[in-house]
């Protein structure tokens, strides 16, 4: 009897090999980083960021191409508009000062009008207070100016005189406190003209004779 040749089993078929998940590629992050940068191109530094990282990543890699490009278009459009911003601010806040210091004279110029009409219903006596002149239906707002930071009732020293004969004319009555600006003050004379005085004027106001009641008034009132 013939005997069945053995059975030969076949070899195991090689394991497919796996293929790596592709990595991400470089360069998307900042192309990401240039379009965050130029979405804030107005403020100076990232505009110009922003203009050089979307650049850098097209020139690296194409990942994000289309968010590089964003960048560096967010970049160009803006960053005009961030020198322009930075040359007119110092301007808008020079002017907003200027119009603070221009209400804050006109109201001691309603303030002097106020005394005028108060003395000549009081037989030419003054009120010992500014806060009085609210009494004969003065807006209490006259009496805060818009560039005091302090909170306070009244943003001007007054000191009533004693008289509407005082002379000379140049006497002081009202002034703003010390600390509401910084090297001037605005002041108002008896004859009720209101004036801007620089610190060295307004100290050489203070030493004249005329003036030596208010001035010790004043020191008295704000300190040394």
């Amino acid at each position: 009897m013939t005997q069945a040749p053995p059975t030969v089993t076949p070899p195991p078929p090689p394991p497919t090999p796996i293929n790596p998940q592709p990595g991400t590629p470089k360069g998307g992050g900042m192309s990401i980083a240039a379009f965050v940068l130029g979405l804030l191109g107005f403020i100076p530094p990232c505009g110009l960021i922003a203009l050089i990282l979307g650049i850098v990543a097209l020139v690296t890699n194409r990942a994000k191409k289309g968010l590089a490009i964003a960048g560096i278009v967010l970049g160009v459009v803006l960053m005009p508009t961030a020198l322009l911003v930075s040359i007119l601010l110092p301007s808008l806040n020079r002017a907003r000062s200027l119009a603070k210091q221009a209400v804050c004279m006109a109201n001691l110029n309603a303030i002097g009008k106020g005394l005028i009409m108060y003395t000549a219903e009081n037989e030419d006596q003054y009120p010992p207070t500014l806060e009085d002149l609210i009494e004969t239906g003065m807006d209490e707002k006259l009496l805060r100016s818009p560039a005091d930071n302090i909170d306070r009732d009244c943003s001007y020293f007054y000191l009533a005189p004693t008289s509407m004969n005082e002379v000379p004319p140049e006497i002081l009555v009202a002034c703003t406190y010390k600390d509401v600006y910084e090297d001037f003050r605005h002041v108002m004379r008896i004859d009720c003209t209101v004036t801007r005085l620089s610190t060295a004027e307004f100290q050489a106001e203070l030493a004249k004779p005329y003036n030596a009641r208010f001035a010790a008034a004043l020191k008295k009132a704000e300190g040394p």
